[in-house]
């Protein structure tokens, strides 16, 4: 079973009482995520980032353990 996660558009900063802000906002203290990062649904339905109708919801979060360990890694080109 998929994750339902929340896709940022843009980065998104909390401020120092927990409020999420925009990367303008001189407020702002901490990343909460990065452009096209994602939360957990739950995590940004309740920081009010989204209804559970918005379409920034994503079936296809990050992959399980278990589906990480059946994808095929990616090699690195030697260093010439």
């Amino acid at each position: 079973m998929a994750n339902t996660v929340y896709v940022a558009s843009e980065r998104l900063y909390l401020d120092d009482a927990g409020n999420v802000v925009s990367a303008d906002d001189p407020t702002r203290r901490t990343l909460l995520v990065p452009a096209g990062g994602t939360l957990p649904q739950a995590r940004a339905e309740a920081l009010g980032l989204l209804t559970s109708d918005d379409d920034t919801v994503s079936d296809s979060g990050p992959a399980t353990p278990a589906e990480r360990a059946t994808t095929p890694r990616r090699r690195r080109a030697a260093a010439r």
